[in-house]
């Protein structure tokens, strides 16, 4: 776990907000926090893929249009525009606590 609680705060994050209880792609930057027994095994548990080799960058754009095209639908765009106050503007989407 980093001390700044990313990790920490990481996997009950994404694991939320995963309604289709598939598994959860987690890419990372190379950087060796990213490569503890503790954080392979808490991928493990909460079933999250950490793509472990390079990916040649033509591939990385096949797949990511692939999954752009089956997941930036409007209704998705719309729901997140709205979460977020951006459409319909709304100014009370966030409290002074935020």
């Amino acid at each position: 776990m980093s001390a700044n609680g990313w990790t920490d705060d990481f996997v009950p994050q994404v694991t939320a907000r995963n309604k289709s209880r598939k598994p959860i792609l987690l890419i990372l930057n190379g950087h060796g926090s990213h490569e503890t027994t503790l954080i392979i095994e808490l991928a493990e548990q909460h079933n999250i893929i950490l793509p472990g080799t390079e990916m040649r960058r033509g591939d990385f754009i096949k797949e990511y249009m692939g999954v752009r095209a089956e997941t930036f639908q409007p209704s998705v765009i719309i729901s997140a525009f709205k979460k977020s106050g951006i459409w319909p503007v709304n100014h009370d989407v966030f409290t002074t606590d935020d």
